[in-house]
């Protein structure tokens, strides 16, 4: 049964006063101000509030403009369980008890501006406008709207929040709760402060989430929770927000995401940041990001676009594996030496440094080598992927087997791979190396071609009679020297034999038979699979071994020296053919292609 306004008189002089005014939809003045103390011409029955309302009696009518109040004081609680709100409620400066707005359902606004309430109940409100509470706004309590519907925005400039111990277990302080709300707009910004966690996980928000110069704080860990919210517009962190607690955008769906000129700082929580497994299908901007204490978590997310400044990224407290983007964008570095900084600003343990290794995650090296690549900064990632390598073999990640020989050997050949082609990213500078290599054991060659070291490996040459006099050692050799000392020395000139005692030099070995040449000889070695007849034709005059074997091994002179190093050289020919081998035919790619 429909209540009549004789129930409620007589009225007192607001209730009159606001009675006269809802009958033209204008604001009923009690006072400019937000009453500080109640008394009889400020005050206004919460009962008789809420019959205007509703609509009043078949005499005593709302506008349709709505309801609209200022200055006044209402006694006792107001409650809108269940019921419809045909017009907007405005209240202005107000003091109100307790509202509960559970299963309301307004058509128009709802308009808190400047009141001050002991706490909000709002859960399933259906609102066809806005929810406006701010310009002072003030709740002592809890202020609730899980799985609520507002269609407009939800504005709480300027206002604070004093949340009261939620009721599981009174292990968190809820300032405000938006739990799977759907709204068009949030405002937490122009000096809102919250003291206590500001909920807003799993809400859907049609439009963008300001909060620029926000104040969060939370002393039981998270202070802003938007942790599987779904926003389509823009996340703006800006202006001087400061969070005392955990910001968490965990499995939250994004527009862009603009973080600049904050100040974050965890409590009980290691986290100050955390972002795990969050999309944003646009620009991720971070600015002048300052983290007082607690970790910055973006492990498992993905960002279309990435911009960034490297100041603002915590050094050791950067947690990044599984974070894709896809480009850097505005003024974000792109260098390899400065992102090389961003990476050793990840946790120790995920850098490898610490723990031996056993939290070690590549996967932001990769992904950064991918994403210069695609920009087309290949100098910039090659440098990246040669960086990676260097840092696996420093901090000993190159295997994980546990025997120390195994792990040696593995190491020498990681530092040989890298020394060679830079760990498959500048395979041309095999060839420089190799180069290098020829001319340098051509040159020793050389030299000890000179110094009567190399001599013809066909029998048929070194045993025919005929050449003895290019032998060292044999007598037709010490008599033609010694023919050449004297025509240096006297006026005697008797014609010696050039080169004699010397294979190398000695004119008497017929031409038909392969001329040694030095840097021919060296590329025959060097180059396993090519035959230049030099090889084949000449080696080294070694001593017969010792009795003693392990004496050869001990032997320094040039004849052993010069055998040694034709061993390397062959060696190390076998093993730059096969990388340059594996490097053409693709077996051996840079980890990008």
């Amino acid at each position: 049964m429909r209540r009549s306004l004789s129930e409620f008189e007589p009225l007192k002089p607001a209730e009159t006063s606001l009675l006269k005014n809802s009958k033209s939809g204008t604001l009923a003045v009690i006072s400019e101000s937000r009453p500080e103390n109640q008394n009889l011409d400020n005050t206004i029955r919460a009962e008789f509030l809420r019959f205007i309302a509703l609509g009043g009696d078949e005499h005593n009518y709302i506008h349709e403009k709505g309801l609209f109040l200022k200055g006044a004081w209402i006694e006792g609680d107001v409650d809108f369980v269940g019921t419809n709100l045909p017009q907007s409620l405005g209240l202005i400066n107000c003091h109100i008890g307790e509202v509960n707005l559970r299963y309301c359902q307004i058509k128009g606004f709802l308009g808190l501006q400047g009141c001050f309430v002991e706490s909000i109940d709002g859960d399933s409100l259906r609102c066809s406008g806005d929810i406006f509470l701010n310009e002072g706004f003030i709740s002592s309590g809890t202020v609730r709207f899980c799985d609520a519907q507002i269609n407009g925005c939800l504005d709480c400039k300027n206002a604070t929040f004093f949340g009261n111990f939620n009721n599981q277990g009174n292990t968190e302080v809820l300032s405000l709760a938006c739990e799977n709300a759907s709204i068009g707009n949030v405002f937490l910004n122009n000096e809102f402060s919250a003291h206590g966690t500001v909920n807003l996980a799993g809400v859907q928000i049609r439009g963008n989430l300001i909060c620029d110069g926000g104040k969060f704080n939370s002393m039981f860990g998270v202070a802003l929770n938007c942790r599987s919210a779904a926003v389509k517009g823009n996340i703006e962190l800006t202006n001087g927000l400061e969070a005392h607690g955990q910001v968490c955008l965990s499995g939250s769906k994004i527009g862009n995401l603009k973080l600049d000129r904050i100040n974050l700082e965890s409590l009980m929580d290691k986290y100050a940041f955390r972002a795990e497994s969050m999309e944003v299908n646009g620009i991720f901007s971070i600015s002048r990001l300052n983290i007082k204490k607690g970790y910055v978590s973006l492990m498992g997310s993905r960002a279309a676009l990435l911009e960034d400044d490297l100041d603002s990224w915590p050094k050791g407290s950067l947690l990044l594996d599984g974070f894709v983007y896809t480009k850097f964008a505005g003024s974000a570095p792109t260098s390899a030496e400065h992102r090389l900084i961003w990476l050793h600003k990840q946790i120790p343990d995920h850098l490898g440094t610490s723990n031996k290794g056993k939290d070690f995650r590549p996967q932001p090296w990769r992904q950064l080598q991918k994403v210069l690549l695609e920009m087309g900064h290949n100098e910039d990632m090659k440098k990246i992927g040669i960086s990676f390598e260097k840092h696996r073999r420093k901090e000993k990640l190159i295997s994980c087997n546990s025997n120390w020989l195994y792990k040696k050997i593995i190491t020498i050949f990681h530092w040989l791979y890298g020394f060679l082609i830079d760990y498959g990213y500048r395979p041309l500078r095999l060839l420089a190396i190799s180069i290098c290599v020829w001319i340098f054991c051509g040159g020793c060659y050389f030299y000890s071609a000179y110094h009567d070291v190399f001599a013809p490996s066909n029998p048929s040459i070194f045993q025919n009679a005929d050449y003895d006099v290019c032998k060292s050692d044999n007598k037709k050799a010490i008599f033609e020297l010694e023919k050449t000392e004297l025509s240096r020395t006297s006026c005697v000139e008797p014609p010696p034999v050039q080169g004699a005692g010397n294979w190398y030099l000695c004119s008497k070995l017929r031409a038909e038979y392969t001329t040694f040449s030095p840097f021919a000889y060296s590329l025959d070695v060097i180059l396993p699979f090519v035959d230049l007849q030099q090889e084949s034709d000449w080696a080294p005059m070694t001593p017969t071994p010792d009795t003693l074997p392990m004496r050869e091994f001990f032997s320094f002179d040039e004849k052993h020296g010069i055998r040694f190093l034709i061993w390397v050289e062959i060696l190390y020919g076998w093993i730059a053919s096969l990388l340059m081998v594996a490097v053409v035919s693709g077996s051996i790619k840079n980890k990008m292609d």
